[in-house]
């Protein structure tokens, strides 16, 4: 475990020698990057499989862009990643390949030392029987690319292990999408919040399982009560777009529109906003542009599909 290669993404703070002693103190071989945008060739160099972002010092809207292009790519995909919400190390760390994922063990129960955390963290995370561990892996794209066969796959996955809460969004996710259920979707969602208040991704499902029955008021509580706890989630952006674009709001949901593909298109969730919002010519380039630098000519293709 010890040679995994990790990158501790970190500004130069007090904070951020205390972790790098605490690495050392465990024998983990690490190497500091202070800025994101020397992240990938770092990545590409060391063969990173472990990545640590400490948040302090960092823009909160740079570092949702960061971590939603990341999950996107291949070399993210291969990665496990720790964030650090709070520079004082308090919370600790939240363990996985996304933002929300798995809450590793709080650093409180780990004497506030990181490496002794992450050493607990991964050994967790390499211990999971091979089907969970692919499943959990995959939601990490699951905000970004949410398609029918990752569904079906985590659907099933998920009656094995029914505890997993991840793996219960997304097959209450599939019962949104495949087959319309949102009642199903809500029940599921209010379930797991009961259990986890602050669970995000729950109160997104539930967030746009209450735009399908036009639940719009409750649904708007719901998303941006999400949104403050984890601010940047692209589909919840386009989901907040759809509810202001419905209530007659047509320049926030213009905002949230571009404000979602700039950090990561999301066809699912994009498609109907894209279809609701009267865009000017000018508008129009400025979004076709965006999408350019982001999506595939076939996938561009596919959002505007009626």
């Amino acid at each position: 475990m010890d040679e995994l290669p990790i990158l501790l993404i970190a500004k130069k703070t007090a904070n951020r020698e205390s972790f790098i002693r605490s690495l050392e103190a465990v024998s983990m071989n690490y190497e500091v990057v202070e800025t994101l945008g020397k992240f990938h060739e770092a990545a590409e160099r060391t063969k990173a499989k472990v990545v640590v972002h400490v948040l302090e010092e960092f823009e909160r809207g740079e570092v949702a862009v960061f971590h939603h292009r990341l999950v996107r790519s291949e070399q993210g995909r291969s990665m496990a990643r720790f964030l650090i919400y709070r520079g004082t190390n308090e919370r600790a760390i939240s363990f996985g390949v996304d933002l929300g994922m798995l809450r590793a063990i709080q650093a409180e129960q780990a004497l506030s030392a990181l490496g002794y955390t992450l050493q607990l963290a991964l050994k967790a995370h390499a211990d999971l029987e091979p089907d969970l561990r692919e499943a959990l892996e995959l939601t990490a794209s699951g905000d970004c690319c949410m398609g029918k066969d990752t569904l079906e796959l985590q659907k099933a996955i998920s009656k094995k292990y029914p505890l997993v809460e991840n793996l219960a969004i997304v097959a209450a996710y599939s019962l949104l999408i495949l087959n319309g259920d949102a009642e199903g979707a809500i029940r599921k969602g209010q379930s797991i919040l009961s259990r986890s208040p602050t669970n995000v991704r729950a109160m997104t499902l539930v967030g746009e399982a209450l735009i399908h029955l036009g639940e719009y008021d409750a649904a708007a509580k719901m998303l941006m009560n999400a949104e403050s706890f984890a601010a940047g989630n692209p589909s919840r952006l386009a989901l907040i777009g759809r509810i202001a674009a419905h209530t007659g709001n047509a320049e926030a949901a213009k905002k949230c529109l571009f404000k979602s593909v700039e950090i990561c298109p999301v066809i699912r969730t994009l498609q109907p906003l894209i279809a609701m919002v009267q865009l000017s010519d000018e508008e129009k380039k400025s979004l076709n542009d965006l999408l350019a630098l982001r999506l595939s000519p076939d996938e561009i293709k596919s959002l505007f599909k009626s």
